[in-house]
């Protein structure tokens, strides 16, 4: 797989992003959950969850 397959998709449930003020990235972090059988889409939709909604089934 070469870089140009790879995409970026934010984590926009959390609270870190919905806390209103401005995150600096201080690095990239490439992560992969060698688990059979659990597609990307899948694993983004488990832990793109807001506590403060009540979605804590993670």
């Amino acid at each position: 797989m070469g870089l140009g397959n790879l995409k970026s998709k934010f984590m926009t449930r959390n609270f870190c992003f919905t806390a209103g003020r401005k995150i600096t990235p201080k690095g990239n972090m490439v992560h992969s959950t060698a688990t059979p059988g659990v597609m990307a889409a899948e694993w983004f939709s488990r832990w793109n969850k807001t506590y403060k909604a009540g979605e804590i089934n993670r």
